[in-house]
């Protein structure tokens, strides 16, 4: 019963195989997350896409490492953006006086800046003062529901259906014309 339950107590015998694949380290894809409340009163979450293992410091020296976005909303609301070099939101960092809806900024993970308003440019032109204000507008209530990610696939792959048959019938229509002059 215990080779059943626990099979590394008892290490490998000569007559075993040793050819067999080692235990293949799993791939993890959802978000790490973390928060709670400072002393002071002050709110902290933390929430950062899989990646590989590696020092923020050597990642932020990195030429390959994307763009920071910080606010400083009200003189107290710290919030800190990473988007990566493919545009991609890969880590947001929130420390202040009031609590963040965590579940809303955990959708955000992951998504390209240009769903997220075309936050980068309108960061770099000076619009966005304050991040998580800039998530509780209107625009953004989409994005949090759960199916988001789906919705924007299928949008995605019509579009890129649409295309195929507009090019399509653009050649027909070139062929045709040729044929009759």
């Amino acid at each position: 019963l215990m080779d059943a339950l626990d099979p590394l107590s008892h290490p490998r015998g000569e007559n075993e195989d040793e050819d067999e694949d080692p235990p293949t380290i799993p791939i993890f894809t959802r978000p790490k997350a973390r928060g709670g409340v400072l002393p002071g009163g002050y709110h902290y979450f933390h929430a950062a896409s899989p990646s590989p293992l590696q020092l923020f410091s050597q990642h932020k020296e990195d030429p390959h490492h994307g763009r920071e976005i910080v606010t400083t909303a009200k003189g107290t609301n710290y919030t800190r953006l990473h988007v990566d070099i493919h545009d991609r939101i890969e880590s947001i960092t929130f420390c202040g006086n009031e609590p963040v809806a965590a579940p809303n900024l955990l959708c955000l993970l992951g998504l390209s800046q240009t769903y997220l308003n075309q936050l980068v440019r309108r960061y770099e032109q000076g619009i966005i003062d304050d991040l998580i204000g800039f998530f509780h507008e209107p625009w953004a209530r989409a994005l949090y529901h759960d199916r988001f990610v789906d919705f924007a696939a299928a949008v995605r792959e019509e579009v890129r259906r649409c295309a195929d048959v507009s090019h399509k019938l653009n050649e027909l229509m070139d062929t045709e014309q040729s044929v009759r002059f």
